[in-house]
């Protein structure tokens, strides 16, 4: 009877022992950058980086199981032969998967050609916003100081002695020379006058640098206009889709789109190269890293949805995930990691 006792709480002990020191098998995707991906022998990318800060403080060992595509990751999860897995995965209702809290606001858009606006409609669509603005008040405040003038110098200087208008006309194109590189060519006879000749150089200067400021990221921010602007304007037109996935191919005959199958998101931009699409239906989370020369991501937003872990359901395991989830949120380790992996529009979309 004893030994059987010693024999039961060698058992107990070494199951206890073995759940303490469990290995997690964690899924991770090859190429789902820069979420998840494999780079210079190592597994690297945002969800990567969150597990390892995860598993660093909570002791966790862990063995990482690649995967090609979601839909493998999804199968093996959902069949038990990992725990989690990492990358860009929405929150979606599969049978025995679970999720964590958000991390990510992700949107389904577009990936579309983008051709330069001709000059004269950038110009003159400058002047509709900030650069009409201060051309305006440039005027209103110039016909003011140099009415002021004439009103101050009218007794002393050579210029006023002329009748009003032409007197007003040659300190008009002493005032406005003065914007330019040819400097001031009226010199003030009153103290009256050196004091709204100085208040008009201080203004000049300020207007000067904010003019061109605002003309210069006209060009630089408006001249690239992409093809596809509104749902509208999709209807009729070729998409690429990228693995078959169903519910952009669903989005697209809603909005009476045609949708056409790509292996490969690199494939889907050669045909859109081309000319033989319009765009590429996708993740932002997907398609942000492919904004390169010609192509850049369209405002149009089919559908919005949420990123966060995909775990084994009714796990001891997602409870203990949760938490230790929570705790790196708190502590601003998901900011700061979005901050490493992520652009500026990337980083807005991190819930932390």
């Amino acid at each position: 009877m004893r030994q059987i006792r010693i024999i039961l709480l060698f058992v107990f002990c070494y199951c206890i022992t073995q759940q303490t020191h469990a290995t997690y098998q964690v899924g991770v995707l090859k190429t789902a950058a820069p979420f998840a991906f494999y780079q210079d022998g190592v597994y690297t990318g945002l969800t990567v980086a969150l597990w390892q800060k995860i598993a660093e403080k909570q002791n966790w060992a862990y063995t990482f199981v690649p995967f090609d595509t979601k839909e493998q990751a999804y199968h093996e999860l959902q069949k038990g032969h990992v725990d989690l897995i990492l990358g860009p995965f929405a929150i979606h209702p599969y049978e025995n998967i679970t999720y964590s809290a958000p991390y990510f606001l992700d949107d389904v858009t577009l990936l579309t050609q983008a051709h330069s606006q001709r000059f004269w409609t950038v110009f003159l669509n400058s002047f509709k916003n900030q650069a009409g603005s201060i051309f305006l008040l440039t005027l209103v405040v110039g016909f003011l100081m140099v009415n002021l003038m004439w009103f101050f110098e009218r007794k002393k200087a050579p210029l006023c002695v002329l009748p009003y208008w032409q007197g007003i006309g040659k300190i008009t194109w002493s005032y406005f020379a003065c914007l330019s590189a040819l400097g001031l060519v009226y010199n003030p006879h009153t103290n009256y006058g050196m004091i709204i000749t100085g208040v008009w150089i201080i203004f000049s200067i300020f207007v000067i640098n904010i003019f061109i400021g605002s003309i210069a990221s006209s060009f630089t921010l408006s001249n690239l206009e992409t093809r596809i602007n509104t749902i509208d304007q999709m209807k009729g037109q070729r998409f690429g889709v990228v693995n078959n996935r169903s519910r952009y191919i669903d989005l697209l005959r809603f909005i009476q789109g045609n949708a056409y199958l790509f292996p490969t998101i690199p494939k889907a931009i050669d045909a859109l190269n081309q000319n033989t699409l319009e765009g590429i239906v996708g993740r932002f989370s997907e398609l942000n890293m492919h904004q390169k020369n010609n192509l850049t991501l369209s405002s149009v937003v089919l559908e919005t949805m949420l990123l966060a872990f995909p775990l084994k359901k009714d796990k001891p395991f997602v409870t203990q995930f949760n938490k230790a989830f929570n705790a790196v949120k708190y502590d601003n380790i998901l900011y700061s990691l979005c901050q490493k992996y992520l652009d500026q529009e990337g980083i807005k979309r991190c819930i932390s």
